[in-house]
């Protein structure tokens, strides 16, 4: 069985090993990576760089510059691991060097060759194409990672020994104090001495062993008061589910009168619409500045108008539209 030290010790191994295997395999060759990276595209800038000057030099026929030019920067690139560069004309014929002298040196497994065309104006000129062994940069980087992992789990290590050791002085020590308290309070023991009280969540559990006791005696007192508080609290949600019944039932009482008056009133509303509507005698509705607003059928028939065309009109209007002085008369006395 799993003792409680090993319980608390083993999320920290694991996560020691985790952290030792995510440096080794992970984070190690992801920097080797970058750093071959890294060591290709300024290589790779370096060869571009050349590019212009290489193309001047084809356009005006002088391979003599070319080839000093390019003795010159494989010259002075020897310590950027430089180990030839060549260059070739569209029809892939080596211009540069005269002698195959890289070939024996091409030969090696860890050569890199980079590659640049050599274009004007979508003008295939010719390529340069670099060899070059980084074997000796990324063998100091690799040994510059190793001893940052070393270093780096020397210190998680440390970190881990010493989280151990609090996490042993704070947690399982006064956790086995507890536990022993524990079983000579089960043995009817009430007199056990507990660890001592701190104020952090062990110091909470232990201040609630010292208080059990006094709890389970009052918990029969504290029991019955509440079988009281629920007694009365029933009565009165008894007394407010009557009083609530009583006051929904005489506001359905008063609603439905208010319903039988609202009835009540859209009928007398719609026979006043019948009436407006069937009579025979000519009603006008105006608005405070004498705009009609509504008109019946007996009022369009005798104006000799639809309705819209009244609406929104003043009445004196229409004297003389369709009817002549005589008959409008009847209606509209002249000013």
């Amino acid at each position: 069985m799993i003792g409680l030290r090993m319980k608390l010790l083993l999320p920290v191994i694991l996560v020691y090993i985790l952290f030792a295997a995510s440096i080794h395999f992970i984070l190690g060759p992801n920097m080797l990576h970058q750093k071959r990276d890294h060591i290709l595209e300024r290589e790779m800038e370096v060869l571009k760089s050349l590019n212009p000057g290489m193309i001047r030099m084809l356009l005006a026929r002088d391979f003599a510059a070319i080839y000093s030019t390019l003795d010159m920067h494989l010259e002075l690139s020897q310590d950027h691991h430089w180990l030839g560069i060549a260059f070739t004309d569209p029809a892939g014929k080596q211009l540069y060097p005269l002698d195959d002298g890289t070939a024996d040196r091409d030969s090696k497994g860890s050569i890199i060759h980079l590659t640049s065309r050599l274009d004007l104006e979508g003008e295939f000129l010719g390529t340069l194409k670099l060899s070059l062994d980084i074997t000796p940069e990324l063998m100091l980087e690799q040994q510059r990672i190793e001893e940052l992992e070393w270093l780096t789990l020397f210190l998680f290590g440390l970190l881990t020994a010493g989280g151990a050791l609090i996490q042993n002085t704070l947690i399982c020590k006064p956790l086995l104090k507890l536990t022993h308290a524990a079983s000579r309070l089960a043995d009817q023991d009430f007199d056990g001495e507990l660890p001592r009280a701190g104020k952090d969540e062990i110091g909470q559990v232990t201040q609630a062993f010292s208080e059990m006791r006094e709890k389970l005696r009052r918990d029969n007192q504290r029991r019955e008061l509440a079988e009281v508080d629920l007694r009365q609290a029933n009565e009165t949600l008894e007394q407010r589910v009557l009083a609530r019944t009583q006051a929904l039932k005489t506001a359905n009482e008063k609603l439905q009168q208010e319903i039988i008056g609202h009835q009540e009133a859209r009928e007398r509303l719609r026979l006043t619409a019948t009436v407006f509507e069937n009579t025979s005698e000519a009603i006008v509705i105006t608005d405070s500045k004498a705009n009609i607003i509504e008109v019946n059928p007996a009022y369009c028939t005798i104006m000799g108008y639809e309705k819209h065309e009244l609406i929104g009109k003043n009445p004196r209007t229409f004297k003389s539209f369709k009817h002549d002085h005589v008959k409008m008369g009847k209606y509209f006395p002249s000013d």
